[in-house]
């Protein structure tokens, strides 16, 4: 388990930071423009054990599948910090007590999904795969509960 804060934030506005993280179409491509809300249901900043921003988390349930959608980013401010998506991912039984229990059965997924085009794709689908995520086939990695 790692030693991240999670510090969840209800109806997440995007500042300069997170923009330049969500906008890029290589990642994420959200078009949601710095002062706007980022349009999830759960979003959390992660902090370190000296209480900096070093990345963010938000989760996209989608109901008709059972599958939680999990995303991940790292902050641009936080480049000396190593394995923020392993950590992130270490964490994921921790972070379920924190989700709306609706979203919890036993036939819900987790899912993550790694565009080809990120140039951390080889690095984030290994982590995703050293925590039990297996390809799907269809451009997602996906873990049981």
């Amino acid at each position: 388990m790692s030693s991240y804060i999670y510090r969840k934030k209800s109806d997440p506005v995007v500042d300069h930071n997170l923009y330049e993280l969500i906008s890029n179409p290589t990642t994420f491509g959200y078009n949601t423009p710095v002062g706007g809300q980022l349009a999830v249901t759960i979003s959390f900043e992660v902090l370190n054990a000296d209480e900096d921003v070093i990345g963010f988390l938000w989760f996209v349930f989608y109901s008709d599948e059972n599958m939680l959608e999990i995303n991940l980013a790292k902050s641009l401010h936080a480049a000396k910090f190593q394995g923020f998506s392993s950590n992130v991912l270490s964490d994921l039984d921790r972070l379920k007590s924190e989700l709306p229990q609706e979203w919890i059965n036993p036939q819900t997924q987790w899912l993550g999904i790694v565009k080809p085009a990120n140039k951390n794709y080889q690095k984030i689908t290994s982590f995703l795969m050293q925590h039990s995520f297996q390809n799907d086939g269809e451009g997602g990695f996906v873990k049981s509960f």
